[in-house]
């Protein structure tokens, strides 16, 4: 005859997890879980940037050049003067009729003949003529070199800034190239456009995203030293800027006795926004230091200490 043994009581008692604050914390058998994560340092990708809709529009007038240096961007512009390489002014109106071309030369002929020509006689004009139909006729693809200086930077400059959250080649590279020879040659031109760079610096800084952030950091000093009152210009907008460098400032690596090749790149965060920052006081005014201590309220003075 067979015999059952009697059933041993289950010893294990099993955690119910749940959250703080609640009936079922209370319980003996219950198990409080912490917080989650705030996310203060996720990575938010941004969306479709408008540096990447005109790039794959054409609209930039720049290519893609390759030497023994490396990669580099060449500044050129269609020769029948479909992008709007120059501002208006340098683009005067000529009477076509009297000159006996059509409106299709016309664009061909402000980018390629200085203003001086165009006050000359219809007569004088005729040895001229075929040379500006060659130019119109050739393929949108022909180019010829633009002088940086030359651009409209109000047009130009907030759309290459707007790359600056792009990742991705060849989006990345020429934004953030692009940026730095605008800056390197746009002398009194980039004053004006300050307040419409704001926006851009601050989705890029707003992606969280560690590679994204220096790349800004360093546009961010090259801004700066690029032209005169550009530092003080930025001071009202350090709380549009500076939060982010804040939440950042104290992200170092800890290499130990190691050797860490990131300093050499620059490519160190934390480094970079206390760089920044100086930058920030040094060429920011009296009114600098103030406004970044309100922001950034471990930050201490390159310049009074």
């Amino acid at each position: 005859m067979r015999t059952f043994e009697k059933m041993k009581p289950n010893t294990r008692k099993t955690k119910l997890k749940t959250e703080g604050f609640t009936v079922k914390s209370t319980m003996k058998n219950s198990v409080v879980v912490g917080p989650p994560a705030a996310g203060a340092f996720k990575e938010r990708p941004a969306g479709p940037t408008s540096f990447r809709k005109f790039y794959e529009r054409g609209d930039f007038p720049i290519a893609l050049e390759h030497d023994t240096k490396g990669n580099r961007i060449a500044w050129k512009v269609d020769m029948d003067g479909r992008t709007q390489g120059f501002p208006a002014e340098h683009c005067p109106k000529h009477d076509t009729a009297s000159t006996g071309l059509t409106s299709s030369h016309s664009a061909s002929w402000c980018h390629v003949f200085p203003s001086c020509l165009y006050n000359t006689s219809p007569t004088d004009l005729q040895p001229l003529k075929s040379l500006i139909i060659l130019f119109s006729t050739l393929s949108a693809c022909e180019k010829v070199k633009v002088e940086i200086e030359k651009l409209d930077y109000h047009h130009y400059l907030p759309l290459f800034f707007d790359g600056l959250c792009e990742t991705s080649h060849p989006y990345e590279f020429f934004a953030r190239q692009g940026i730095h020879d605008m800056l390197e040659h746009g002398g009194t031109k980039i004053l004006p456009v300050i307040p419409q760079l704001i926006i851009p610096i601050k989705n890029a800084l707003n992606t969280r995203n560690k590679q994204v952030i220096c790349s800004t950091l360093k546009v961010l000093q090259h801004l700066v030293l690029s032209g005169e009152m550009v530092g003080e210009a930025l001071v009202p907008y350090y709380r549009q800027i500076l939060p982010i460098l804040n939440m950042f400032k104290n992200m170092n690596k800890n290499s130990g006795d190691g050797i860490d090749y990131s300093q050499q790149k620059r490519e160190n965060i934390g480094d970079l926004i206390q760089e920044t920052l100086e930058v920030f006081e040094r060429y920011g005014g009296e009114d600098a230091f103030i406004n970044i201590k309100y922001m950034v309220p471990t930050y201490e003075s390159c310049l009074l200490n």
